[in-house]
């Protein structure tokens, strides 16, 4: 029974974040211009809509490969990196908002995520941790819901601790390689516009 909350838990997550992503955009966009400026478009509409559009596949992938790694047959292994991508997962949902106003393309937000991804994991930790504490998804979108404005601003005004590691964590990988096939496929979406190139985040304001 505890699996079959689960597996229903995966469904209904995906939606429920992506729509309290798209509800908090206002919240985001006023602390982004109080304490930042004006957004920085450095790219036509059809390229920030494509942006957009695969990086929620991103999500929505990264999220089920999440919970897949839950169920290997070592509990604490399967636990613990079930948690450590979950923790990555909520810091890209935080700090998603800042680095698409900021003109960054999706292979460079999970290319930052991933090379320093000691301070991301912390970051979203606290989220992790509090949404996984009941097993309804039901109280579990509830506090997704109260914490998140929070995490939105503390993401705007965060400044990522960069250099922590030399060893990458290439967890988003394989959800890349499955969207770069799905979108070369369906809509012939060039896979060099979404590889992760490292040596392009290692700055960050």
């Amino acid at each position: 029974m505890q699996n079959d909350v689960k597996v229903v838990s995966v469904i209904l997550v995906g939606p429920k974040s992506y729509i309290s992503h798209i509800f908090f955009q206002d919240i985001a966009d006023s602390a982004y211009r109080h304490s930042r400026g004006r957004p920085v478009y450095s790219q036509r509409i059809s390229v920030l809509v494509a942006d957009s559009i695969f990086s929620t596949v991103i999500q929505l992938l990264f999220l089920l490969q999440a919970m897949a790694v839950n169920y290997i047959p070592i509990y604490i292994v399967g636990t613990t990196l079930s948690f450590v991508q979950m923790c990555m997962l909520y810091s890209l949902y935080a700090f998603e908002y800042k680095w698409f106003n900021m003109g960054w393309e999706i292979h460079k937000r999970l290319a930052f995520i991933e090379t320093n991804w000691p301070y991301f994991v912390g970051f979203g930790l606290p989220m992790a941790f509090f949404t996984q504490l009941s097993e309804s998804w039901i109280i579990s979108a509830c506090v997704f819901s109260i914490l998140f404005p929070f995490f939105i601003i503390s993401g705007n005004e965060a400044s990522p601790i960069t250099g922590s590691t030399e060893y990458p964590l290439h967890f988003f990988s394989p959800v890349i390689c499955i969207s770069n096939a799905l979108f070369s496929k369906t809509i012939g979406m060039p896979q060099r516009a979404v590889s992760i190139q490292p040596a392009q985040v290692q700055h960050h304001k």
